[in-house]
């Protein structure tokens, strides 16, 4: 009897084979996405054994003194200084952060830090770090601890409406949802602000044996103390312009009008409205120009405030 001819695996084989070419580069990715970011997935005890810290790196914690929450996080992170170029790859040319980022833009979930050399602001560095550090924090709390966190801030924010930096910060992040804007929020409070509420100090204590060692290290930063001052300059200015303009509006229809009496009853607020305001602004431009090169990255999009002429 003569045997039936068995049927061919081609078929198969380059099916198997069209398969692989698929699953190859699905496989690689998700194996890159692992290796990249495999910190993330690590317990605190084993991150805190295994992570090697750069001596930089090591002297920011040494003098924050971080809880070992706070060192975990900031681990898990590969914080990194890198020049400007690579900064502004990793962060997107800045805007919000101050000198720094939680970026993925380079591969993995890490905090680049921006290096700077000048000895009058270098010392920014360890607020700085502080403040990425609790981004990190913040993107590894689920929904329901964002939520209480979010309760937590925003009263901290409505008693602070007079703080043009606080205010700049959210006007700036607004438009990325109210998420985002806790999160700034989260970052900024814990970094630079004291006289919290007790349940948000009890918060922070989770990161830091002693927060108010990092508002020290901010106040006293050349950067930090500087950044702060040109916003609220930049916040009283708008307000005294605003005021400017109108009365000049007022001014202007009294001299139409040959309402002397009006004039003169006006004339005396509004040079003394604008003393003020040209001298908020020779503050902010003078502070602006000791930091402009650094000053881009946290707000591209300064602009010197314009004069106020006299009547």
């Amino acid at each position: 009897m003569k045997q039936k001819t068995p049927k061919s695996n081609k078929g198969k084989w380059i099916l198997i084979g069209i398969i692989i070419l698929i699953l190859t580069p699905i496989l690689a990715g998700s194996l890159y996405v692992y290796l990249s970011n495999r910190n993330l997935y690590t317990s605190d005890e084993d991150i805190l054994k295994t992570y090697k810290p750069s001596n930089e790196i090591e002297d920011i914690i040494n003098k924050t003194k971080l809880t070992d929450k706070g060192k975990a996080l900031l681990y898990r992170s590969d914080p990194q200084f890198v020049d400007q170029e690579t900064f502004q790859k990793a962060c997107g040319g800045g805007g919000r952060e101050p000198l720094g980022c939680y970026s993925t833009k380079l591969g993995g979930i890490k905090i680049y830090l921006l290096q700077i050399d000048d000895p009058e602001l270098s010392d920014s560095k360890y607020f700085i770090t502080m403040h990425e550090m609790l981004h990190a924090a913040f993107f590894r709390m689920n929904e329901q601890e964002k939520e209480e966190v979010s309760k937590l801030v925003q009263p901290e924010f409505a008693k602070r409406q007079d703080d043009g930096h606080l205010v700049d910060i959210v006007l700036t992040t607004q438009d990325d949802g109210v998420i985002e804007v806790v999160d700034q929020l989260h970052s900024y409070l814990g970094s630079e602000y004291e006289n919290l509420s007790p349940e948000l100090e009890e918060h922070y204590k989770k990161y830091f044996q002693d927060r108010q060692i990092v508002i020290d290290l901010y106040k006293k930063s050349g950067y930090g103390s500087r950044v702060k001052q040109i916003d609220q300059l930049r916040a009283d200015g708008k307000a005294l312009y605003t005021k400017i303009q109108a009365m000049a509006g007022e001014l202007t229809a009294a001299q139409n009008a040959s309402d002397k009496s009006k004039f003169n009853s006006l004339i005396g607020e509004y040079e003394s409205l604008s003393a003020q305001y040209n001298s908020k602004r020779l503050q902010s431009e003078k502070l602006y120009s000791e930091i402009e090169e650094y000053y881009k990255f946290y707000n591209p999009d300064y602009t010197p405030p314009p004069p106020v002429k006299a009547f």
